[in-house]
């Protein structure tokens, strides 16, 4: 190749490489200050779940509690060094919410579920994460209603006496735990089966 050329395609190559590595420096110039945003966005979110003027309408209370969740998700990252500790706050804040307001372990669990898997929608491969989480819902459904007829198999078994009544007792307390924990699992996967 002639060497006129050569300096031709040279100039153009560094050039481009020029201008990529400007447009890079650039880009990672200005996340600090992102993250920063995000950061007093987010601190902002918790001072909001916190301050919010809930009502006795615990339908409507959800519909704001999810639509703070929704908020949080939408703001991009934090400084790696704030992230746990704001992250820490916002759940710290939104549980404190679910008490106070008197909202169920059952749909405070799906809310969480439900939050997780809208961010998994946009992640490469979801449809096969989602498969998945569907496949450890069902065994672990499966695994519970068994023990509970073992459970109930195992109270038939006890005679009428003292000591009987306390142990049948508490099995009859695992059981309902386990029927709790099933009502949850069902939810969660009619949350998988709409995603």
């Amino acid at each position: 190749m002639p060497a006129k050329f050569s300096d031709k395609i040279w100039k153009r190559f560094r050039q481009a490489c020029d201008t990529f590595f400007n447009k890079k420096s650039e880009h990672f110039a200005n996340i600090g200050e992102k993250q920063d945003e995000n950061l007093a966005k987010k601190l902002s979110v918790i001072e909001e779940v916190k301050k919010h003027p809930y009502t006795d309408d615990n339908k409507k209370n959800l519909d704001v509690l999810k639509d703070f969740q929704r908020r949080w998700m939408e703001i991009g990252h934090v400084p790696i060094k704030q992230k746990d500790k704001v992250q820490h706050e916002f759940r710290k804040a939104i549980d404190h919410q679910f008490e106070v307001l008197n909202i169920s372990k059952k749909v405070k669990s799906t809310l969480s579920f439900q939050s997780k898997i809208e961010n998994l929608k946009n992640v490469p491969n979801a449809g096969n994460i989602i498969q998945k989480e569907r496949n450890i819902l069902n065994n672990k459904i499966k695994i519970l209603e068994s023990d509970i007829k073992v459970l109930e198999n195992n109270i038939g078994f006890f005679a009428s006496s003292k000591k009987a009544d306390i142990l049948k007792k508490e099995l009859e307390e695992k059981i309902d735990r386990a029927r709790n924990e099933i009502s949850v699992l069902k939810e969660k996967m009619k949350i998988l089966r709409e995603a």
